[in-house]
C-alpha cells in the first residue's frame, strides 16, 4: 500500500501517506491558513475522493 500512496502523491502533487497501524488508512494534511471554508470543503472533498 505505502507504493499506491506515493504514486497518488506524485500523481497530485500533494502528500498522502499510508499509515500501517491498528486500522490500516491513509492519510494526506493541507494548510488551510487564509481560504475559506468553502474552499477547505472542496479541497477535503477533492482529496477524499482521489484516495479512494
Amino acid at each position: 500500500m505505502p507504493c499506491v500512496a506515493k504514486r497518488l502523491s506524485d500523481k497530485y502533487g500533494f502528500s498522502i501517506e499510508f499509515k500501517e497501524e491498528k486500522r490500516p488508512a491513509f492519510t494526506t494534511t493541507f494548510d488551510s491558513t487564509g481560504i475559506s471554508e468553502e474552499q477547505i470543503i472542496k479541497e477535503a472533498l477533492r482529496r477524499i475522493d482521489i484516495m479512494l
